[in-house]
């Protein structure tokens, strides 16, 4: 079965499934995020403070939250039960490809098209690490967390992958 949703923005830049609920995110390239039912179709929520594209987006595996990236260089974790942004997280200085939460600790991986990649603690709201996969990567593409064992994984745009130990 094929659904398909309307929308303004003509490029979709990001998508994040939730793990219970029939919801998927949609974040778009005129900067906001939407959040639909797709058993039914409908567009239950539209979450818009991103200034440009966004392009990363996550639900959080338990808590009411999902954190998205943009290019505007912000990380923001939202609360879709209170309906909004609770806090953004800075520190990258170009665009942000890609955001995801840890399944078990207060983390966030960012990846950002100024080669590093970041680990967050949303918690305290702190960057707790900084890390430049390759010497001459000229962006990390894609950064997520090993569900195995405490480590990132990095993807560049030449297609070269790198882990990495917490």
């Amino acid at each position: 079965m094929l659904t398909k949703f309307e929308t303004k923005s003509n490029r979709v830049k990001g998508l994040a499934f939730h793990s219970r609920r029939p919801w998927v995110l949609a974040s778009l390239h005129n900067g906001v995020v939407q959040l639909w039912d797709y058993r039914m179709g409908t567009l239950l929520d539209r979450f818009d403070e991103h200034d440009g594209p966004v392009r990363g987006v996550c639900f959080h595996p338990v808590q009411p939250l999902f954190v998205t990236g943009g290019d505007d260089y912000k990380i923001k974790v939202w609360n879709y039960k209170l309906r909004r942004c609770l806090f953004s997280l800075l520190g990258h200085l170009d665009y942000i490809r890609t955001v995801q939460f840890h399944a078990e600790h207060p983390w966030i991986v960012s990846a950002s098209d100024d080669q590093t990649i970041r680990i967050w603690n949303w918690q305290t709201r702190a960057c707790v690490s900084v890390r430049a996969p390759h010497a001459t990567l000229q962006a990390a593409r894609r950064a997520d967390f090993c569900p195995l064992t405490p480590a990132t994984a990095a993807l560049t745009p030449r297609s070269s992958a790198a882990l990495r130990r917490c």
